[in-house]
């Protein structure tokens, strides 16, 4: 019935992206359209594949694309999965994404006057105070201890349980 018609459509779509992409246009120009951009946006995929390609050597090819498209990047996951990414090393616009203003301390107002809302030299302050409790040893073993409680009371009998049930 209705599966049946949907599988159909769906067979025919993939069919007519093949059709226009491999056999229309040539394979060899796919492979210049690739190399020209960096990374290709293919239908329905995104630019995934061409990512997936390149993981062997990722971080070569993300400090090579973002220079050659101005420190900013838009990269297009999946349709489906909904993965759009906005990859930036340019100091301007890092700067005004982690601008602290006045509507900032609007939305975190319930968080007082901590680490999250200050900007500046209170902002060093509180992150060096931070550190500092961060790295002390007495922390650290609290920290160690309270997750493997977690993990060992919480985590391990929940996974248990979820394979006792199969």
């Amino acid at each position: 019935g209705l599966i049946g018609l949907i599988e159909a459509f769906i067979a025919f779509v993939c069919f007519l992206i093949f059709y226009y992409f491999l056999i229309k246009k040539p394979y060899s120009y796919i492979l210049i359209k690739i190399s020209q951009s960096g990374l290709w946006n293919w239908p329905v995929l995104g630019m995934s594949p061409g990512a997936l390609m390149r993981l062997p050597r990722i971080y070569d090819f993300s400090v090579d694309l973002l220079e050659n498209s101005n420190l900013t990047f838009h990269f297009k996951g999946p349709w489906f999965a909904g993965i759009d990414i906005l990859a930036t090393a340019d100091s301007v616009n890092i700067n005004h994404i982690y601008y602290r203003g006045p509507e900032l301390r609007e939305i975190f107002g319930p968080f007082g006057d901590g680490i999250i809302n200050s900007d500046s030299e209170l902002w060093r302050n509180l992150k060096k105070a931070t550190q500092v409790i961060f790295n002390h040893q007495k922390y650290q073993k609290f920290s160690t201890s309270t997750t493997r409680s977690k993990l060992k009371l919480g985590l391990v009998p929940l996974f248990n349980d979820h394979e006792n049930l199969k």
